[in-house]
């Protein structure tokens, strides 16, 4: 990955991009082609797996509140993606043995709400943020989780399907991270 988001970031830096800014970009691509190719892993293996559905829900539900709450990273591109892929094909194959455990909807919700008013957002050593920015991310973090958390029990009490499992696993499975990363980061 290193290697193409530094060829992307040189061409850029040809064709009239600031060379000034080349590091930056080829950081910013290479984050973007994980990313890209950690979800697209995750999908693959959700569509394979006869679980596109639950592996699409798990990802609505995780990437906003993961995006504003922040977490555990791990300490380089692979073991993101590996513990990515983990934690993805683990709740897909969780959501259906859940179902008719409403007690794990209520406390995952619960859990949930707290680790994000507690936490969030836990902000990387490695990217400082204004005050505002940081205040900005709390309440978006807050905001999301009170949304999803509606969700997620509407989506228990009218479809009674693997759905609101799915769902509660890709809250939970980022608010964790957020708890994790709250306390490593310390």
């Amino acid at each position: 990955m290193n290697k193409i988001a530094n060829c992307i970031a040189s061409w850029m830096a040809r064709n009239e991009v600031s060379s000034d800014n080349a590091e930056i970009y080829a950081y910013a691509i290479e984050c973007l082609l994980n990313t890209i190719l950690t979800l697209g892993l995750i999908i693959v293996i959700g569509a394979i797996t006869g679980r596109l559905l639950i592996t699409l829900v798990w990802m609505v539900f995780f990437l906003p509140i993961r995006h504003m709450s922040g977490g555990l990273h791990a300490p380089n591109h692979i073991g993101c993606l590996i513990s990515s892929l983990a934690v993805g094909t683990a709740c897909m194959f969780l959501a259906p043995l859940l179902k008719g455990q409403d007690w794990f909807i209520y406390i995952g919700t619960v859990l949930s709400i707290i680790i994000i008013f507690a936490f969030a957002p836990v902000i990387h050593s490695n990217h400082p943020m204004s005050y505002k920015k940081v205040r900005q991310m709390k309440i978006s973090a807050r905001v999301i989780i009170i949304i999803e958390s509606v969700i997620v029990l509407l989506l228990h009490y009218c479809t009674k399907t693997n759905l609101a499992f799915a769902a509660i696993l890709g809250v939970l499975s980022a608010t964790i991270s957020t708890g994790i990363g709250h306390f490593h980061d310390q």
